[in-house]
């Protein structure tokens, strides 16, 4: 059986690669983006299995991310988990009203 295939989406490359580290350790496929539009990018190459986004990134964010996601009917079942270090209830908000499966 294959592992789950995991795209972390983070800005900041210390995060994306501890993320990375932890998740390819627990035996999970992991796939890296730099931004949303890379991660656009590798859901029209790839099959994911879970998608996970920090909220607050330059360019397009983590919630434009995860409504993009959802509104295309071949990615609208990919799980979606956004992350962030903030604990603000808007933004908690604004990304399950996105369509995040989780924050």
């Amino acid at each position: 059986m294959q592992p789950a295939t995991i795209l972390v989406v983070d800005d900041e490359p210390e995060v994306r690669e501890t993320m990375q580290d932890y998740l390819a350790s627990c035996g999970y496929r992991v796939v890296p983006a730099a931004s949303a539009q890379a991660a656009l990018e590798v859901l029209e190459s790839s099959a994911i299995d879970l998608v996970l986004t920090d909220v607050h990134m330059l360019g397009m964010s983590g919630v434009e991310l995860c409504a993009r996601v959802k509104s295309e009917p071949r990615w609208q079942l990919t799980p979606v988990v956004l992350l962030t270090a903030h604990a603000d209830l808007e933004s908690r908000v604004v990304g399950l009203a996105a369509g995040a499966d989780d924050f």
